[in-house]
């Protein structure tokens, strides 16, 4: 404030307190002595000046002046770059994920399309709901001992032995022979069969060169060689309907935060890739991932369309930890599928070795045990079940694969599963 605006206002007070009286229209004074008037008078014009020339009156010129020296404070919009990490960077368990991030949508294919595809929590396959009856068969594309590895003709009398449109759910990691999965997938395409392809073992199986995988591996290791292998082979069979979904990983252990961050980003980067397949989890029960709610909150994930869960309880009847998985996939909206259950037996049995606690039973005892569980499982709204595991040659010991000449082959062939209605019945 300027010295004319300081001596102005205290004039202003001492009027005040002094109670000047501006004349009256009638000529009059009030209020000051006969002998102060002229002074007052002077007084009033003096400070009336005095507050003209400090800009104390209101001066529209220079509060515009004001407005365009400080315009009003607005947030900005700040772009953020993009930022590529380093293929070694480990991302920490509590990474959390800005509110920003958006994740691909779930995979959303034309309702008859000849891709397997998700309406809400059912599996579909043109425009019909999608149940299946199956197996596992992890040696197709070449894992395992030389005698648990079938030949061309042996992999095509399998296809050709199951009823269409069945998943089967093999294995193909970074390390196996491209060629021969081209042709396990040629030859389930002639007889009409998918295939559910886990693309890593959490344990390393199969000479998966990622080795075991743990915490590390899941926080963001995985974006090393996995995540570009990922990505190749996905963008080659993205077109192809044999293949009915993508498995991340088998059996994926660890903590609930980072399988959950490793399915958003790699489940999401699968989705961007290749909009016309499903992706699937290939989780166990809910037990390992802390019960219901933890395995639900793995299954939340927008990367992931099926969830999953494994189970060997030999029980002639549904898994005791199925009725959860079955009650937490309907709550999230999306399908589940038993994605591996066994039972152990020999041609014969023998009741001298188990596992985990249950005998090994003879393979006609093993069918009436698997029915039973189909029937009890497929009353639920349970999708699909993969049973483990076919080979191609019986070795004539208690474990707990299939043969061709095992009856269990032609039971499931001929199961009757619930009725296949349009999505809208």
């Amino acid at each position: 404030m300027s010295v004319w605006a300081i001596l102005a206002c205290l004039l202003l007070l001492w009027l005040k307190l002094t109670k000047v009286v501006v004349v009256h229209a009638a000529g009059g004074y009030a209020g000051k002595p006969p002998g102060k008037r002229g002074l007052s008078v002077w007084v009033v014009l003096f400070a009336g000046t005095a507050l003209l020339l400090a800009g104390c009156f209101h001066r529209p010129d220079v509060q515009a002046a004001r407005r365009r020296s400080h315009p009003p404070h607005r947030p900005t919009t700040t772009t953020l770059p993009t930022t590529t990490l380093p293929p070694t960077t480990t991302v920490p368990a509590t990474t959390t994920v800005p509110a920003t991030t958006t994740v691909p949508p779930t995979t959303t294919v034309p309702a008859m399309s000849e891709f397997v595809s998700r309406r809400g929590a059912n599996l579909a396959l043109e425009g019909r709901r999608l149940r299946y009856l199956s197996y596992n068969a992890f040696s197709l594309t070449g894992c395992g001992l030389s005698d648990e590895i079938p030949t061309d003709a042996e992999t095509d009398a399998f296809f050709a032995g199951l009823r269409p449109n069945s998943l089967v759910r093999t294995w193909f990691f970074m390390n196996m022979d491209q060629a021969r999965f081209d042709r396990v997938v040629a030859s389930a395409a002639v007889h009409d069969v998918k295939l559910i392809v886990a693309l890593t073992d959490d344990g390393g199986q199969c000479g998966d060169p990622e080795g075991v995988k743990g915490e590390a591996w899941y926080n963001g290791g995985y974006s090393v060689r996995y995540l570009p292998w990922l990505r190749q082979v996905v963008d080659r069979y993205k077109s192809d309907p044999t293949i009915g979904m993508w498995e991340l990983a088998n059996e994926p252990t660890a903590s609930n935060r980072a399988l959950r961050g490793f399915f958003d980003i790699a489940g999401g980067e699968i989705h961007r890739i290749d909009p016309n397949h499903l992706v699937e989890s290939g989780t166990q029960p809910p037990w390992a991932y802390g019960g219901e709610q933890g395995w639900g909150f793995i299954h939340e994930s927008p990367g992931i369309d099926v969830t999953s869960m494994h189970e060997y309880d030999m029980n002639p009847g549904a898994s005791p930890h199925l009725a959860g998985a079955v009650a937490q996939a309907d709550a999230i909206g999306k399908p589940l599928i038993l994605g591996e259950v066994g039972v152990l037996a020999s041609t014969s049995g023998d009741p001298s070795q188990s596992q985990n606690g249950h005998p090994c039973v003879s393979f006609p005892l093993r069918v009436d045990i698997l029915r039973a569980k189909f029937d009890a499982t497929f009353a639920t709204t349970i999708d699909g079940v993969n049973v483990w595991n076919w080979m191609p040659r019986n070795k004539q010991s208690c474990r707990l694969e299939t043969y061709p000449d095992d009856p269990l082959m032609a039971m499931i062939r001929d199961y009757e599963l619930p009725p296949v209605l349009g999505l809208g019945d």
